[in-house]
């Protein structure tokens, strides 16, 4: 930062942030538990730890979740309020006890038996509770597939893990769906290898195996017709797919020229994604804008109407689009708002 200065440091500048950068390389992080007053902020559990406290699970997805603590000099309680927070872990040796939201001090050192390193809290009706060491370890399976780091989309966060895209072979349900959703893989790959410098990764239906299915999200192309894999989890997806519609919330969109690209736990592995019919949700004038419009345009599912055009591409338009709730449903009162095409 300087006068007619570029997006590049002053020279001046440039000399006084590396003295600063010395100064606290010397110096070094404090020892564990290092800050003992934190105000941390953040709107989804991709980005949920600040030191010693970790953000779990959010009530409200993508909504701000505040936590302020301190750690008594003492170091015997540590006192936490929360805004939006509905499962919060601590460090278990930064204090004796704990008290979160105006509670009676809760036990932390000697939680869960003092056998694991992280202690869990959850916000119940009745106020917040300590897990024990077995309830502990079953929450770390999460067995209802709560939206957890990882697995909170929106559906671009599935594009930060290891992914493979898997393209259909059979008989396509819809001509002019199947039309769309191979242009679509065909956009996905072409921006994939030319703005970030690698080759999607793509297999057949036929040749998923178990081992690629365990490790890696699984981005679906095509119907229930044409993709076998499809075919397989679409029953336990929050949509429903005849040959000639696709239902979402009570509204029903001709597959002529609609799609439902979404994201959710993968039925076949409930600790990975599966997304359908879609790569990035932002194409090729984001990537040539700015790293600034690199930003999720879609949330967790979307109605798009596609149209064909002269260049043999097409348009789309965004109908409508959604936030899943914190266990994957669609919030209370929330409907396709587009009208029935």
């Amino acid at each position: 930062i300087g006068p007619q200065t570029e997006h590049k440091f002053h020279p001046d500048s440039f000399k006084e942030f590396m003295a600063f950068h010395a100064a606290a390389t010397e110096r070094g992080r404090p020892a564990f538990p290092g800050l003992k007053t934190i105000r941390f902020t953040t709107c989804t559990p991709k980005y949920n730890t600040c030191e010693w406290i970790t953000v779990e699970e959010q009530e409200l997805p993508y909504e701000h979740s505040n936590v302020e603590a301190e750690i008594a000099d003492d170091d015997r309680l540590v006192r936490i309020t929360t805004k939006n927070v509905g499962v919060l872990s601590l460090a278990r040796d930064v204090a004796d006890m704990v008290s979160i939201d105006g509670s009676e001090p809760m036990p932390l050192l000697s939680a869960a038996g003092g056998l694991l390193p992280n202690v869990y809290f959850e916000r119940t009706s009745s106020g917040w509770q300590g897990f024990d060491y077995r309830a502990s370890h079953e929450y770390l399976t999460n067995p209802g597939s709560s939206k957890r780091r990882h697995l909170q989309g929106p559906i671009d966060d599935a594009f930060t893990r290891s992914f493979v895209c898997v393209r259909g072979t059979g008989t396509p349900w819809s001509a002019e769906h199947a039309d769309w959703a191979n242009w679509t893989l065909e956009r996905f790959g072409r921006e994939y290898d030319k703005y970030l410098r690698a080759k999607l990764p793509i297999v057949n239906d036929t040749q998923l195996t178990d081992e690629v299915l365990e490790s890696h999200n699984l981005i679906l192309f095509g119907d229930p017709g044409s993709n076998a894999v499809l075919a397989r989890v679409i029953d336990r997806l929050p949509i429903n797919w005849t040959k000639q519609a696709i239902e979402v919330r009570g509204r029903s969109y001709s597959t002529a020229e609609h799609s439902v690209p979404l994201v959710f736990p993968n039925p076949l592995n409930p600790h990975r994604y599966v997304v359908i019919n879609s790569g990035h949700t932002f194409h090729e004038a984001e990537f040539k804008a700015s790293n600034a419009q690199l930003y999720p345009r879609l949330g967790d599912i979307a109605v798009l109407k596609f149209e064909h055009q002269p260049n043999g591409g097409f348009r789309e338009t965004t109908l409508w689009s959604e936030i899943f709730t914190a266990q994957w449903g669609f919030p209370v009162g929330a409907t396709a708002s587009a009208e029935n095409q």
